[in-house]
């Protein structure tokens, strides 16, 4: 989906929300006006912790978090695909995160509500696959580590 236009569902399969206005205009000079955004997901919990709508997006190239602070131009996140080397999501009481790392840093592209898990679950795959097409992957090499067994349906209990 080039820069401006509406969402539309993928024949990759990846997920794809419809971006609002916003949004889009705090992409432009992230992204190029000519790269199309492949992945498209929202969350629910902005950088600064507060409840409220963040953005993540993938173009073929980069990997772009957006949380909007009410004071202007949104806080934003920037990686290149090519550069990811680990993508990892995380949960807490409540909460969770997805964390991306390259081989000289790391940063949180989202932090969601629990009940958002398995959205965010899938998402790390459907990274993975764009960071696949991006570079080079060895078949043995994991790029999602560890995805949270709650992210699945099961449930864990304590041995007796």
């Amino acid at each position: 989906m080039p820069l401006g236009t509406e969402a539309q569902e993928t024949p990759r399969g990846l997920d794809q929300e419809e971006v609002p206005s916003e949004i889009l205009d705090g992409l432009r000079g992230l992204i190029d006006p000519g790269d199309e955004i492949r992945l498209s997901v929202s969350s629910d919990i902005r950088f600064d912790g507060a409840y409220g709508d963040a953005w993540l997006v993938a173009t073929d190239r980069h990997l772009v978090a957006l949380s909007p602070n009410g004071n202007g131009s949104p806080e934003t996140v920037r990686i290149p695909l090519s550069e990811i080397s680990q993508i990892e999501v995380k949960g807490a009481f409540g909460s969770g995160a997805l964390k991306v790392r390259t081989a000289n840093t790391g940063a949180t592209v989202a932090f969601f509500s629990k009940s958002l898990l398995p959205k965010f679950s899938k998402v790390s795959k459907q990274i993975e696959s764009l960071v696949k097409e991006a570079r080079p992957v060895g078949d043995d090499e994991e790029i999602v580590k560890r995805n949270l067994d709650g992210a699945h349906g099961k449930k864990r209990r304590c041995e007796k």
